[in-house]
């Protein structure tokens, strides 16, 4: 499942261009910066990892609805990671 996550995120056009009024969320097992990184990259509108508790999914669900970015703490932290990386 995840092999198909990357294959689908990788080399393809920005997810809101195909269907701007779609607000994307990923949900995730897999905390890895790069994927992180990868979404955040083709405009999903957030990003909660699957251990993640309830209060915070429930965010990360209402927070794009209302045409807002949200990302848990955990990929948060991940993106930052990552970034600081790849200075």
């Amino acid at each position: 499942m995840f092999r198909e996550l990357e294959t689908e995120l990788s080399g393809r056009t920005p997810l809101p261009s195909k269907l701007p009024r779609t607000r994307w969320l990923v949900f995730s097992s897999h905390e890895q910066g790069r994927l992180v990184r990868e979404a955040v990259s083709l405009g999903v509108h957030g990003f909660v990892m699957k251990r993640s508790d309830l209060a915070t999914l429930r965010t990360a669900i209402s927070t794009p609805l209302r045409g807002e970015q949200n990302y848990c703490h955990a990929s948060a932290w991940l993106l930052v990671v990552s970034a600081a990386r790849a200075v």
